[in-house]
């Protein structure tokens, strides 16, 4: 059991497909046996999704992503570095952080292509005594499939130095 603080910003133009605007988090939660928990450690989150209109058919996506715990965190909220194309848990410890970028280009009526590619790092001492760092890219496609709505689906291929990996996605490819 524990305690926690959330704020969120969004000033995305969609939920589903942003194409401008930002949504932002900054969490943190203290987990204490005094509150019922079986852990007394404290875990903190902060990420922001960037969403920039360059021209009327490519849109630019930054997104950035930090988390951490303290020492007396159990080993299933660790943060990772979660980017498409690295197997989640693989890259854990301490502290992560993630940055990535994103781009749209509407080539014709519904359909979009999209380009992707960032860099994770973890650091800390519960799981490994050293930094480590993963970069990750790809690339997919979107359809508009419902325009009322704004909400696009399609498929990711995704690699990084470890792997390959296959996504369906439905709107945008963070969350």
């Amino acid at each position: 059991s524990g305690l926690g603080l959330l704020l969120h910003l969004d000033s995305r133009d969609n939920l589903f497909s942003p194409t401008r605007g930002q949504e932002g988090y900054l969490v943190f939660n203290a987990f204490n046996e005094a509150l019922g928990g079986d852990f007394n450690y404290e875990r903190w989150e902060a990420k922001i999704f960037s969403y920039h209109p360059l021209s009327e058919k490519f849109i630019l996506g930054l997104r950035l992503d930090g988390e951490g715990t303290t020492e007396g965190a159990p080993f299933y909220v660790l943060p990772f570095v979660d980017l498409r194309g690295v197997p989640i848990g693989r890259y854990q410890d301490e502290l992560a952080a993630v940055g990535e970028l994103e781009g749209l280009w509407n080539i014709v009526g519904r359909w979009t292509l999209v380009g992707f590619g960032g860099v994770g790092h973890v650091d800390g001492d519960l799981i490994t005594s050293k930094e480590q760092t993963i970069w990750a890219g790809g690339v997919g496609f979107r359809y508009l499939m419902a325009r009322r709505l704004g909400l696009k689906a399609g498929i990711d291929l995704a690699w990084s130095e470890d792997d390959f990996a296959f996504y369906i996605a439905m709107g945008t490819g963070w969350r």
